[in-house]
């Protein structure tokens, strides 16, 4: 039973959800061995298998280990190095918003290890978009002050030149470069 919970989620074995609570627990134990116990019960069960209840991390299932390592390395430094020569300043940009997959919650697992659920990136939702440089300041993706907000998935744009070629004013310091790093998420990355 606690390799079941800690291997897979309900959704896995015929129940409904993604975490585990103690009455899927009991649903489980109630489906394998024909046993019913109390939630209670299947709670000190849980605690004795040495499980807390606990919010776990969520990871994408498209993420690949290698190349976030070779990201942190590898190209994080040459572009750490780059915008200092030129005295320009790192944009990360990012979306957050409102999606058909959201798993909130907590789940049983393993203590001193937070369980991970895996998930797919195909979703629909109600996104905001906007950047933060390395400093704390909050851009949008094209450099202003404030944020954007789109409905569904949110349309690239080309920002890195719209960026570049900001116009000042006579006797304006003029714009500083920008670089803009954005991850390979679906919408970010269609052409």
């Amino acid at each position: 039973m606690r390799q079941a919970v800690l291997d897979h989620r309900p959704c896995d074995v015929g129940l409904s959800g993604q975490l585990w609570t103690r009455r899927l627990v009991g649903e489980l134990i109630v489906k394998l061995y024909r046993v019913r116990l109390t939630e209670v019960g299947v709670g000190k069960y849980l605690k004795r298998w040495g499980l807390s209840f606990q919010r776990p991390d969520k990871r994408a299932v498209e993420q690949d280990p290698q190349a976030v390592r070779r990201w942190h390395q590898e190209t994080w430094p040459k572009i750490r190095a780059k915008a200092k020569a030129e005295g320009g300043e790192i944009l990360f940009a990012d979306q957050v918003g409102i999606r058909s997959d959201q798993v909130t919650g907590r789940t049983w697992g393993e203590k001193g290890r937070t369980p991970v659920v895996r998930r797919s990136g195909n979703r629909f939702s109600v996104n905001a978009m906007s950047a933060i440089s390395t400093k704390g300041r909050m851009r949008d993706p094209e450099g202003r002050s404030r944020g954007s907000c789109s409905r569904g998935r949110p349309t690239p744009r080309p920002t890195r030149p719209r960026c570049a070629q900001r116009r000042h004013r006579e006797g304006e310091r003029a714009p500083q470069p920008l670089g803009l790093a954005v991850d390979t998420a679906p919408s970010r990355v269609r052409g």
